[in-house]
């Protein structure tokens, strides 16, 4: 294929802690396509200036109230925080049955993500907690600079519901990379694979045989729905019978519309590379 991945990368945020759901997503990916796997916790150094001025206030994210905090309350969150995405990884790997190693990155959260992802990698961010919150910072700048990177993205939305079931791949053209890393997670995890082309694209028998080479799953566990309509908005139509375990598409002009389809199917959503102009 294309894209080959070598490591699982989990970030973690002050503002967001890695959940316990991305966090075995993000061990589970690992084992599964046997990567390595690095829980990486982002140290914000921008806010340290902030901290001590009369105006800053923090949001509990318990009972969402604001509360006046110091530098040195600030900096003991921190490495709370820190300790517990170190910690979650620690028992997610050891439930895995895999090695993983954790990371302190000093920085704006933003260029954190952006100097330090490769090609190889796939960044998992666990999404906000409430609706209203995929629009607070830093969680946009975040997901932008992620996309922006060279590694592929993986938004785990808060209360998945379903661990289990077929992958998803939203094709927009013939020579979709989201087909193939599809078919390389649905052989992996043993699920089916379905195939939404949007515009009514079509595939034939041909071509879904061409992607599903040589990545270990049985042709006969792809299928293929076209949908008429290329707005996303249609997409939970036609995603209400598969209890899905993972979205997979492509990134590029539908990226915002992608990141609400996670929110509302409580699903996982992965945003791969285009293809490359040969």
């Amino acid at each position: 294929m294309d894209q080959e991945f070598r490591r699982v990368v989990l970030v973690g945020l002050h503002q967001n802690v890695a959940s316990r759901e991305a966090t075995r997503i993000a061990a589970d990916l690992a084992r599964l396509l046997h990567l390595e796997f690095l829980a990486v916790f982002l140290e914000d150094t921008s806010l340290f200036g902030f901290a001590d001025l009369p105006f800053f206030r923090e949001l509990r994210p318990l009972d969402q109230a604001w509360r006046r905090t110091t530098a040195e309350e600030f900096a003991r969150q921190l490495r709370e925080a820190a300790r517990s995405t170190e910690t979650q990884a620690e028992e997610a790997a050891r439930a895995e049955g895999i090695k993983g190693s954790f990371e302190i990155r000093r920085g704006p959260a933003h260029h954190s993500v952006t100097l330090a992802s490769e090609a190889t990698d796939i960044i998992i961010i666990p999404g906000p907690a409430g609706p209203l919150d995929w629009q607070a910072e830093p969680f946009p700048n975040l997901v932008t600079a992620a996309l922006r990177s060279a590694a592929s993205v993986i938004i785990v939305p808060a209360g998945l519901t379903r661990r289990q079931g077929p992958v998803v791949a939203i094709a927009q053209s013939v020579d979709d990379p989201a087909i193939r890393v599809g078919a390389l997670i649905a052989a992996a995890a043993g699920e089916r694979l379905t195939i939404l082309g949007l515009g009514a694209l079509n595939l034939s028998r041909k071509q879904i045989l061409r992607y599903v080479r040589g990545t270990g799953l049985n042709p006969e566990e792809a299928e293929l729905r076209a949908i008429e309509s290329s707005n996303v908005s249609s997409l939970p139509l036609y995603l209400q019978d598969l209890d899905e375990r993972i979205i997979v598409t492509t990134r590029g002009s539908l990226d915002e519309d992608l990141q609400q389809l996670a929110g509302v199917r409580g699903t996982p959503i992965m945003f791969v590379e285009p293809a490359r102009v040969k």
